[in-house]
């Protein structure tokens, strides 16, 4: 699934559920966005699940890449990026994501000069986890991250509200419920 200068949640069967049980899905399909400005969650499953929604028993298989483009020194959008799904405040059980997850990013400053605030959180389950909600059962990533960021090659010196929050499971939390049984390592 190729996307191009899209806004807001990507997934290979889905990019947005509000209620209801996604199960029992096995999704062999890369997902690529890139573009300008292009922003949201992208998830090899899900794009985005809200809290009465969950997923149970998913495998997702393909490359996951994101790609920014624009002129240089414009601010630039943040992802949230997984491997089942870019965020989350549903529970999710018994999922398995085999990826390459590639993200690259153009040079950002900010209007003052610096470079912009923001983040970028990648999982191989979860990029970003909400609203301390969800939980994370008996769930397995397989997957590399490679993050080229053209900033980081100009800058040494950022500030701390830049920057990456990349984890085997889950890339970030607002105090998630529980992470537990759960497996990550990287592709041989």
């Amino acid at each position: 699934m190729n996307l191009e200068n899209t806004r807001g949640r990507a997934g290979c069967l889905a990019g947005y559920v509000y209620s209801g049980t996604i199960e029992n899905c096995k999704i062999d399909m890369p997902i690529s966005q890139t573009g300008w400005n292009t922003c949201g969650y992208i998830g090899g499953v899900i794009g985005s699940i809200e809290e009465k929604g969950s997923i149970e028993y998913c495998i997702h298989k393909g490359n996951i890449d994101y790609t920014q483009s624009g002129p240089q020194g414009s601010n630039r959008t943040n992802p949230s990026i997984g491997g089942i799904a870019g965020s989350s405040g549903a529970d999710i059980s018994f999922c398995e994501n085999y990826s390459i997850i590639n993200i690259s990013l153009p040079k950002r400053i900010s209007e003052g000069g610096t470079i912009g605030g923001g983040g970028v959180n990648v999982g191989g389950i979860v990029g970003y986890v909400y609203y301390k909600k969800g939980t994370y059962n008996y769930c397995k990533s397989i997957a590399n991250f490679n993050v080229t960021d053209e900033t980081l090659d100009a800058f040494y010196n950022f500030p701390l509200e830049f920057g990456y929050r990349i984890g085997g499971i889950v890339g970030s939390t607002q105090d998630s419920k529980s992470v537990v049984n759960c497996y990550s390592s990287v592709l041989d």
